[in-house]
């Protein structure tokens, strides 16, 4: 399944999150787009741009995905082993709170897995949407940004019940394309990969201020 942003949803989403999140200097508004400094992105396509003209360059003509198609950025060894002590310890704790900045993004296949396992649906945040293009059809479905640290918590302690053994590493090629196609083809370190219960999470933390940015399941 290859994943693309839905350009119109995802830029009413993200005009409605950026006015709710005047006071965070990540975000800069732009009225029909905001950037995000974090991940170095707008966070919808361009909506003057020519039809079929993909800004990102991760779908070919053909919608075939490009694989390998990321730039990742690393940072000093130091820094990724900081982060990966910080995700140790909430996986210790069962709390993100010591991760948590203003927003953190929980991905589509995350988001709905914990709403259908009896999830809060009041957290507080706002929805985005991600349109998935499979072999033979198309959905939209709705990933999170949450603003509150007990809201990524609820979410975080739903991904420590299946199992008390995890596995902490760094992601392969595959699931960093996988990671790519979904939000941003520029990735900046660290990047790890949780793997618990038989499930692999892909977790993404802003290197300049230790903070959550990005969780979902793989």
């Amino acid at each position: 399944m290859k994943r693309t942003f839905s350009s119109v949803l995802i830029c009413i989403a993200f005009y409605a999150f950026a006015q709710d999140t005047k006071k965070d200097t990540s975000f800069f508004d732009y009225d029909f787009r905001t950037y995000d400094k974090r991940i170095v992105r707008y966070m919808a396509f361009d909506p003057l741009q020519p039809k079929g003209n993909n800004p990102y360059d991760l779908i070919s003509p053909e919608n075939t995905m490009q694989t390998e198609r990321y730039t990742l950025t690393d940072v000093d060894k130091s820094i990724k082993e900081k982060a990966k002590t910080l995700i140790e310890q909430s996986l210790k704790t069962k709390s993100l709170t010591a991760l948590f900045g203003k927003t953190a993004i929980c991905g589509p296949v995350l988001w709905n897995k914990y709403l259908a396992n009896g999830g809060d649906k009041s957290i507080k945040g706002v929805d985005m949407s991600f349109h998935l293009t499979g072999d033979k059809s198309q959905q939209t479905i709705i990933g999170k940004a949450i603003q509150t640290d007990s809201g990524i918590n609820s979410v975080w302690n739903f991904v420590l019940k299946s199992s008390s053994k995890y596995d902490l590493r760094k992601p392969s090629k595959k699931e960093l394309t996988s990671y790519a196609s979904l939000l941003s083809p520029n990735i900046s370190e660290p990047v790890f990969v949780l793997s618990i219960g038989g499930i692999n999470y892909i977790i993404h933390i802003d290197h300049r201020n230790m903070t959550l940015l990005f969780i979902d399941q793989l």
